[in-house]
Order: C-alpha cells, then structure tokens, then sequence
C-alpha cells in the first residue's frame, strides 16, 4: 500500500532536497506536509475537508468503500465489478484486472514480480492508462506511452530501483534495493545484518544495514 509520508522509494517528503528532485520532473509543486492514509482519507471525506474521491481497484462493497460512497461527495470507482449492493458511485469506469494488465507487483518481502499481459481488457484502457486519461482532463498531463515509460522514470528517480530498469527481473522476482553488479554499497560487497531489540514484542529482528 501507498505510505503518504514518502515519495517513490521511501524517500520523505520533509527532504527538500528530494522533493525539489521529484518537483524538476513532474513539473509541480509538492507538497511539504504529510500526506492522509486510507483512514485518513475516509475522515476527510465524512468532515467535508475532501470534495471528491476515485477508489481505483478497492473493495467497492468493502467498508471503507460503503463509507466513502454514504457521503454526498462526487464519486468514481475504477472496478472490473459492478458493486453488489447500494450506495453506488457516481461514476464507474470499467478497470483492468491483473491478467489484463501489464506491470510489476511488490510483495512483503521486497520482491518484484514482472506481470505480462495475457489479453487485453474488454474496455481498453488498463488501469495506468485511465489514470493518466484522467489526470490529463483535469489539467496534469501524464504523457506516458507505455508501461515501459513508467518503468523508466521510477528507475530515474528512485535509486534503489535504477537497476531494474526495462523490465530486468528474474523469472522468480528480483528483491530491491538494486545494488550495482548485485552488490551492496560496502568494500567485500556483502550486505550487513543488525539485531533490533523493541520493547513492545517478545522477539528480536534482523534488519539489513546498507
């Protein structure tokens, strides 16, 4: 999921220095503040604070989508479902599911998996592409021509990602950070391991230190 205090790459927010980095490349201020959270986002729509929201590939019938839609703001839900039950959206756009779509998945473990698309979604657009439509029509254009284009700003920006750039993963998912050559940023190459101890579990951690 989506953390709003980061940008791409857990690089924070608060860091001028990255913002200004992200700013020369999408053109845009950012923001200095914190972002919202999914809860977040759903009390801001019940205080009236949000004034329209897009649920893209959510539960529609879950609870944060019935709370959402309960509110009488303007909304649009990117689905490959119709949602079982009222209330309903305002508008809904017909989304791509993961054997229509192109692109990597991360999983818990760090490890990115390379997604081909098998065929092409019945409406046309992949998800990707009705998010750049969309942006474009409310006046930020996302002139992305293909998946591949995304791949190469992400590994732009990102330096933990550079080296995945084009699509280069294995077959069994490739675990970021990337490190030139396959190393890590010491001397002998290797990575580094350090033991956490937290007062709040009964267990102890092993972290990598690079």
């Amino acid at each position: 999921r989506v953390n709003p205090n980061y940008l791409p790459g857990q690089q924070p927010i608060t860091e001028p220095a990255i913002r200004q980095k992200f700013e020369a490349a999408w053109g845009k201020p950012i923001p200095t503040e914190k972002g919202r959270d999914a809860i977040g986002i759903v009390q801001g729509v019940e205080k009236g604070k949000l004034h329209g929201i897009l649920v893209l590939g959510g539960d529609a019938t879950g609870k944060i989508g019935n709370a959402i839609f309960e509110v009488p703001i303007f909304s649009v839900l990117v689905d490959t479902v119709f949602p079982e039950k009222p209330p309903y959206p305002d508008v809904i756009l017909p989304g791509a599911n993961f054997a229509e779509s192109e692109g990597t998945y991360t999983n818990c473990e760090r490890r990115i998996q390379y997604l081909r698309r098998a065929f092409p979604p019945p409406a046309g657009k992949e998800n990707w592409e009705i998010i750049a439509a969309l942006s474009t029509f409310l006046g930020y254009p996302m002139n992305y021509k293909a998946v591949s284009s995304i791949d190469g700003e992400i590994a732009q920006l990102v330096p933990i990602l550079q080296a995945g750039e084009g699509g280069g993963y294995s077959e069994e998912g490739t675990q970021w950070p990337f490190f030139n050559n396959g190393r890590f940023d010491f001397e002998d190459g290797l990575g580094r391991l350090r033991l956490v101890e937290s007062e709040n579990y009964e267990t102890l951690t092993l972290t990598s230190l690079s």
